[in-house]
């Protein structure tokens, strides 16, 4: 009894201070993309400007967990077929991170279990990459009602199309500069 009830106590203010966790954001992002296929290896780039929205729920300002939807709108170049056209990106990941509110420091990770990268067809050869999965790390300075905000993303892509062929697979690695405004309720 000794336990539950320090259990009880311990637990309920914890429980009463969550909250529902709302955070919009525009990012620019940077990375460097590789794609297989038969012949070898693909090299290009997918940078580009984009809107997020992080959804979930915050324990005592300390920790916060949720989903993370982002679209971003991208100029994809790469190697093998001489492309270099605009890219429509998605993708949506759950998220787990710790903040330290007086400072101000936030941390998190979060893994994609959906994404895609959509380039527009160019030189006759229409590009998909789809079926994205991957790890998400990220830091940033919460000041005031914004954050400013870093990530790494490491993204391996399990379907890849150029028009009527199918490549093995595909790799986006780098990183993403944000400014988010992260709202509590």
């Amino acid at each position: 009894i000794k336990y539950a009830v320090l259990a009880l106590l311990i637990g309920t203010p914890a429980i009463s201070n969550a909250a529902f966790f709302f955070e919009p954001g525009i990012t620019y992002q940077s990375h460097d993309t590789k794609v297989k296929t038969f012949l070898g290896e693909s090299s290009g780039t997918n940078k580009g400007l984009g809107i997020g929205l992080r959804l979930g729920t915050s324990v005592s300002d300390i920790l916060f967990a949720g989903v993370d939807a982002r679209y971003a709108v991208t100029r994809f170049e790469d190697s093998a077929f001489n492309t270099s056209s605009d890219a429509k990106n998605m993708d949506l990941a759950p998220f787990i991170g710790v903040q330290m509110p007086i400072v101000g420091l936030r941390l998190w990770a979060a893994y994609t279990l959906f994404g895609e990268i959509d380039p527009d067809s160019t030189n006759g050869v229409d590009y998909k990459l789809a079926k994205a999965n991957g790890l998400r790390l990220g830091a940033g300075f919460h000041i005031l009602m914004v954050s400013l905000n870093l990530e790494y993303q490491d993204l391996k892509y399990d379907e890849v199309t150029a028009g009527p062929f199918t490549l093995n697979s595909a790799n986006a690695k780098g990183l993403s500069l944000g400014v988010s405004f992260p709202l509590s309720f």
